[in-house]
């Protein structure tokens, strides 16, 4: 009964390179973010910080031996759909004043309002909220 139960749990249990990879791509889309952020004057942040944030990952990575090209591939791939998500948000089509055009800016605003309202919350020793 134990050895079933073990076995079960073990199966249920995702390889720790999930993790990882989850966590790289929520940092690479950060980066990209924050970058956009900072550009719009909504949030401070350090480069050296986030720096730092990509180097521990990288380094616990190494320690729980799911380093290399997984771990960074999933910091490039969050980068690449934070950089389709944001340039999808800034096309506002026509300023005809529709009301297709005003439903994206409002959408545009809710996206990078949030977005960047998260970075402050989820990254705060990186991002500090200066509300433009």
């Amino acid at each position: 009964m134990i050895a079933l139960i073990f076995a079960l749990a073990v199966q249920s249990t995702p390889p720790p390179y999930l993790q990882f990879m989850e966590e790289g791509e929520a940092l690479g889309r950060a980066s990209y973010l924050g970058g956009v952020c900072a550009g719009l004057g909504l949030v401070a942040s350090e480069k050296d910080d986030l720096i730092g944030l990509l180097d521990d990952l990288e380094r616990r990575a190494i320690l729980a031996g799911t380093d290399g090209p997984v771990v960074s591939g999933a910091v490039s791939a969050g980068i690449d759909r934070e950089k389709r998500a944001v340039d999808t948000m800034l096309d506002l089509g026509p300023d005809d004043g529709s009301e297709r055009r005003q439903r994206r800016e409002a959408q545009t605003v809710e996206y990078l309002g949030k977005g960047c309202a998260d970075l402050t919350i989820n990254y705060p020793t990186v991002f500090t909220w200066t509300g433009g």
